[in-house]
């Protein structure tokens, strides 16, 4: 029952994806930073089961050499064992020379990619022969220009088409994926309309600010873009540094992490781990960690995973959301934001995902859900006040079943 003079809309963002689906419309991604080489890939394979038992579908690396197909690499056997695990393939592809090995902790952006067309054909096609399921190019800087020439742009969708063209040589489950800046938004609009990527992230959800409106404009924004035109919405919302420790934050991280809280890294993970399409969950976040060696010319990562009571925490939760998600068909269901509820006001993004209830708290005071919601998924404690309700502290998510919020048909909803 709804309260006299309270009226709780509920507005469409997103619409019910049907019918089948290609794996990678939905994929859950876990983004493992660093740079590995082959002893590094070694000590990861025996997590790959832990990760997919976990939910995980995709895995993005980044290896340490261009050249993943050279009989000294570990890097097929690697991929085999992805594979037996149940696991995607996500492989980031390097313009380097191929006797280059990459030291440093950080991976570069993949600048003028027009002007490397053979060796970028050459690079996916040698990655496509090890048996991964998708290239990767890493963050895309087309041209410093805010305003680039029509000839640069043509340039850049021609190298595109070079990149698509060796993946049809294989099959049509492969992907291409890259990241584009958010801003200019023509630009990125322009891309995401004439080339052809799988996924193609923007760095929107990298820069939003911690508060609720932002939040939501971020998100309608997104589905907007690539609703129209029928494709596939990746979410990334955080970058990893692979010497840092788990949801360690640095001095440049800007928007909702600037200054933020390690539970507010936990709560943006559970909240991203609920929207439809294609979450990029970093490995830092989900209970995983790594140590980049600091000997000089050293590559080799220390990984750890699920081995401290921190991690163990993480991973249950990640397990659990990734459980409800899979379950709920989360990945392809409708997404609608709740407005009118008291208990709100404007310190909350409310979302609906299919039947699922997501409460982000962006403000400085707990926000108290009434008791007829039944939490089921916390980022962080959740208490219960008098009467029954549940506490939902500042900088945390929660996962609730609304029954009374549950439509007969959400593709009814009024739209944004």
């Amino acid at each position: 029952m709804v309260p006299d003079g309270q009226t709780i809309t509920t507005s469409l963002v997103h619409p019910r994806d049907r019918g089948e689906m290609p794996w990678w419309r939905t994929t859950v991604v876990c983004d493992i930073p660093g740079l590995w080489d082959n002893e590094g890939l070694r000590r990861l394979v025996p997590i790959l089961p832990d990760l997919a038992e976990m939910g995980f579908e995709t895995l993005l690396l980044r290896p340490a050499t261009p050249k993943v197909e050279d009989q000294l690499s570990f890097f097929p056997e690697f991929i085999a064992q992805a594979h037996a695990a149940g696991l995607h393939l996500l492989v980031r592809a390097f313009l380097l020379p191929a006797d280059q090995v990459v030291t440093g902790p950080d991976s570069p952006p993949l600048v003028s990619l027009e002007k490397n067309v053979d060796l970028l054909a050459e690079r996916i096609r040698a990655a496509l022969k090890a048996g991964v399921d998708g290239v990767d190019l890493g963050t895309v800087v087309v041209t410093d220009d805010p305003e680039p020439a029509p000839w640069k742009m043509q340039a850049f969708s021609s190298a595109v088409n070079v990149a698509l063209a060796e993946l049809a040589e294989f099959d049509d489950e492969r992907i291409l994926t890259a990241a584009l800046p958010a801003e200019p938004k023509e630009n990125f609009t322009q891309h995401l309309t004439e080339d052809w990527f799988h996924h193609l992230r923007s760095s929107a959800m990298l820069e939003v600010e911690w508060e609720s409106k932002a939040l939501r404009e971020a998100i309608t924004h997104a589905f907007t873009q690539r609703d129209s035109l029928g494709l596939a919405t990746p979410w990334r919302h955080v970058l990893q540094r692979p010497d840092m420790a788990p949801l360690a934050r640095g001095s440049e991280d800007v928007g909702w992490a600037k200054g933020a809280p390690l539970k507010r890294y936990v709560a943006m993970n559970l909240f991203v781990a609920a929207l439809p399409g294609s979450p990029y969950l970093p490995f830092l976040g989900i209970g995983g960690g790594t140590t980049y060696p600091q000997a000089q010319g050293a590559t080799t990562v220390e990984v750890s995973f699920n081995s401290t009571p921190a991690e163990q925490t993480l991973v249950q939760m990640m397990t659990e959301a990734l459980r409800l998600r899979r379950e709920g068909g989360m990945a392809a269901s409708p997404l609608a934001f709740i407005d009118g509820l008291t208990w709100t006001g404007d310190s909350a993004v409310v979302m609906l995902v299919g039947h699922t209830m997501v409460v982000l708290n962006t403000s400085s005071e707990a926000v108290i859900v009434p008791r007829k919601y039944t939490l089921l998924l916390a980022s962080a404690e959740a208490g219960i006040v008098a009467g029954g309700g549940t506490s939902v502290p500042p900088d945390t998510c929660c996962w609730f079943s609304p029954a009374e919020l549950r439509p007969t048909d959400p593709g009814q909803y009024p739209r944004n």
